[in-house]
This record gives structure tokens, C-alpha cells and sequence, in this order.
């Protein structure tokens, strides 16, 4: 299991050459081994497909005599050394990594990650546990004598530029999941102390003081179940799949905001919408709306991008106002794609205006009329997944179940991403709720959901 060389740096617990990996880091006066030992083995059996390790640094109980012999280092040097840890193998080769932090722990992960936005970009989930990320009203009494809690003083400087900082990021370099956790019976830590900075719906409370909290005896404990679960997330990106391969996903749209965004006026249509979609993908779907009203009159693509996220919106919320404008719009860029020749857009724009007409104004015959024109504007052969797609959709709105399965099964084949199988299997499933024979829509409930493998809820 633990090899532990040397007291500063990493240590493997676990290193089956995963592609993501967990890194525990302890607090005050920890110990990287100690720290975690009756933790870590629970993180362990619950999430097989993570790597695990521990970064481990001095921090003593005795005085620090700096310029003679030698000092805890500073929270600002050892941010350093973990983003150095990070830079470099076996760190480096991971695409997602967790942070799992306790008491200045939480402090010297939160400076990593403002410091190095390459760091950032890869840590997808960051838990704090009994950090004080306020800062430490007790820690005056002794600032004097040790660094360390002299960093950590309430209202002293590094306390007050972490946070301007960490309120500064941009929101796609915080980490994706963020948990903050408390002890209930901590007092080198209180609650206000650890929750203060950060937004309610984010901060939870554990049983045990501040060391206690950590000493798990089961994976059911509430500190464990915390961990795990924030690690096995079911939504954003995707919702199936290993959890390690979603963090990675995940990252991926916020490296892809990270390298688009600061360019957005020169960026062509393709990347434009790459931008937008995972700007939706993490939750920052106004962000991505006002940058679409923005870039309207560029071409049908992005007006698609558009309406399919009003769209969406009007699924969610069912607000009048926004299937409307979902309507307006593609029938705008259905019309233009008509004058222009361009029949694959004019399939894309024509087979939502037919589901919104279908599923939204309840035009039984404007939709046909759509569905009918998507079915010859896809001609008999598409090639692609969503050529196939829309024919499937196409037939399934007419009532023709046999030819709408035949053409979504052929879109499977393809296999195309779980995002992409999810929107085909979300229109498809309303369809069929609106079957008036409820045997009928039982059966092929259970058919469709089938046929989309978890991709439509």
C-alpha cells in the first residue's frame, strides 16, 4: 500500500495507471499518512477506477527559528510545490484529478488553483474539509512564532488575497463540484469559518470535531458518502459512464471555454458553437444565450444553436415566451436554409419546428407538414447519425413506429457521443408520452429506452 519515502510530496496509495486520480492533502500539523488512514480505504473500495495518492509537506507543532535552521514553509510556497507535483509525472498524465483537502490543506489547494490556471483546468471536484478558509481569529495569538498560522490569520494578507482572488477566477477555472465540509463539534475550525466564503447550497456539516471528522468507520459515514457521491455525479456532461471518464469530459469543455472564450470575436461558426455548448454543458446556459442573441445574423447553424437552447429551456421551465422564440427562430433560419440550397440545415431547423408545433401549440397538421418536408430534405440515404436521427424522428411523429425505430437504430450504429443519443432520446420520449393508446406507449417507453441505453431520462 503506502510507501512513505519522504515527508514532503506524493505518495501512491493506489496507482493501477487510472486516468483520473484522488490526492488527499492534510492540514496543520498533519501527516500525510495519519491524516488519512481511516479515510482513504473507504474513498478506495467505493471508486476502483481512480488512482489515489497523498501530497504530503512539514508542518510541525514546534517553533519555527527562520534564517538559523529551519521553517514550516509558508501556504504560498507549498501551493507551489503541489502545483509543481502537478506539472509533473505521475500528476500530469491524469485528466482529472480531486482534490480531497483538510484544514490548511483546503488553503493550500485553493491557492494552487488561483495561482495555475493549468492546474485549475484539471481539477474537476475540490472538497474542503475544516478548512479555514475565513482565516483564524485564534491563529493571532501565535502568528508571531509560526508562519503557517500567521497565514492563516483572519483579516491578515494572505487570507484577504486568496479570497479576492478566488472570487476572481472566472468561473470556468473553479473547480465543477465544489464541496465544503464542516465539523459540527469543530472548534480550531468553526462552521462560519469554514462556510463563510462560499455559497450556501455548497456547504454540508459532518459529525466529529476537527480531527474526528475524518476518522471514518465505514464507507456509509456522512464525510465518505460526501466524497463518493460528489465524485459519482449523474448530471452535467453526461449521465452514465464511469465517473472517472465524466470528470475528464468535463474538463474538456472548461479547457474548451479556457481556449475560446478570449477570442470570441474572431472565432469562426464551428468553434463558436463548440463555445456555446459547453458553456451549457457547465451550467452557464445565460452566459451562453446572451453570447447566441449576440452572433444571430452570422448563419443558420448558429441560429439553430439558439432556438435548440430556448428550446431546452422551455422544456425545463415551460415558459410561454421561450418556445415562441425557438419557433421564430427556426423558422427564420429554415427559410433561409430553403433559399440557400442547403437541404441538411433546412432538415435540422424543419424537424424542431415540427416537434414544437406537435408537442408545444399542439398543430397536429403544421407538424405533419414539417415532418413530411424534413423527410425529403434528408433524401434516402443520410450518412450521418443526425441524418438518420431526423428521419427516425420524422416517421416516429407520423404514427410509422416500425420505420422511426429501423432509422434511430441505424443512428445508434454510428455511435454517436452520449450528448448527442441523449437529445435524439429526449424528443423521442415525448412523442410517445403523447400516444393516446397507453399499452401502446408502455411498450414502446420501454422500447426506446432500450434502443438509447440510458441516454434519454
Amino acid at each position: 500500500m503506502e510507501n512513505d519515502t519522504c515527508r514532503s510530496g506524493l505518495t501512491c496509495l493506489r496507482n493501477d495507471q487510472a486516468q483520473a486520480a484522488i490526492v488527499f492533502i492534510h492540514g496543520f500539523t498533519g501527516d500525510k499518512s495519519l491524516t488519512w488512514n481511516h479515510f482513504y480505504p473507504h474513498v478506495a473500495s467505493e471508486l476502483p477506477d481512480w488512482d489515489l495518492w497523498t501530497f504530503g509537506y512539514s508542518s510541525k507543532r514546534g517553533l519555527d527559528i527562520p534564517w538559523m535552521w529551519a521553517a514550516d514553509a509558508s501556504i504560498e510556497k507549498l501551493a507551489d510545490l503541489l502545483q509543481s507535483q502537478a506539472r509533473c509525472e505521475p500528476l500530469a498524465g491524469y485528466g482529472a484529478l480531486v482534490l480531497v483537502s483538510h484544514s490548511m490543506g483546503g488553503l493550500v489547494a485553493q491557492k494552487a488553483i488561483v495561482n495555475d490556471p493549468s492546474l485549475a483546468l484539471r481539477v474537476s471536484h475540490l472538497f474542503l474539509f475544516g478548512t479555514p478558509s475565513n482565516g483564524l481569529v485564534k491563529a493571532r495569538i501565535a502568528k508571531l512564532w509560526k508562519r503557517q498560522l500567521r497565514d492563516m490569520a483572519a483579516s491578515g494578507p494572505f487570507i484577504t488575497r486568496l479570497r479576492h482572488d478566488w472570487d476572481a477566477l472566472p468561473h470556468h477555472h473553479k473547480p465543477y463540484h465544489l464541496t465544503v465540509i464542516a465539523g459540527e463539534r469543530d472548534e480550531f475550525v468553526p462552521v462560519e469559518t469554514a462556510h463563510g466564503p462560499f455559497p450556501r447550497n455548497v456547504c454540508v456539516n459532518v459529525p466529529g470535531n476537527h480531527v474526528s471528522m475524518l476518522h471514518c468507520k465505514s464507507s456509509q459515514d456522512p464525510a465518505i458518502r460526501h466524497v463518493v457521491e460528489g465524485i459519482n455525479f449523474r448530471s452535467g456532461p453526461t449521465r452514465r459512464g464511469r465517473s472517472d471518464q465524466r470528470a475528464i469530459t468535463i474538463n474538456t469543455y472548461r479547457q474548451r471555454v479556457h481556449r475560446y472564450l478570449p477570442g470570441l470575436e474572431g472565432l469562426d461558426d464551428r468553434a463558436f458553437v463548440d463555445l456555446i455548448l459547453a458553456l451549457e454543458e457547465l451550467g452557464q446556459r445565460k452566459e451562453a444565450v446572451q453570447l447566441l442573441e449576440q452572433r444571430r445574423s452570422r448563419g443558420t447553424d448558429v441560429d439553430g444553436v439558439l432556438a435548440g437552447r430556448l428550446k431546452r429551456k422551455w422544456l425545463t421551465d415551460r415558459q410561454h415566451n421561450d418556445a415562441d422564440r425557438a419557433i421564430d427562430i427556426y423558422q427564420v433560419a429554415y427559410n433561409r436554409s430553403l433559399r440557400e440550397g442547403n437541404h441538411e440545415q433546412a432538415a435540422y431547423h424543419g424537424i424542431n419546428l415540427a416537434f414544437l408545433f406537435l408537442v408545444y401549440r399542439e398543430d397536429k397538421v403544421r407538424a405533419y407538414g414539417f415532418a413530411r418536408k424534413v423527410i425529403g430534405h434528408c433524401g434516402t440515404n443520410p450518412v450521418d447519425h443526425w441524418g438518420r436521427a431526423t428521419l427516425g424522428e420524422a416517421h416516429l411523429l407520423m404514427g410509422e413506429v416500425a420505420l422511426a425505430l429501423e432509422w434511430y437504430e441505424k443512428a445508434i450504429s454510428l455511435g454517436p457521443p452520449s450528448r448527442d443519443v441523449g437529445s435524439m432520446g429526449t424528443q423521442a420520449m415525448e412523442y410517445i408520452k403523447r400516444m393516446p393508446d397507453r399499452v401502446e406507449q408502455q411498450r414502446l417507453e420501454l422500447r426506446f429506452k432500450n434502443l438509447f441505453a440510458g441516454g434519454c431520462p
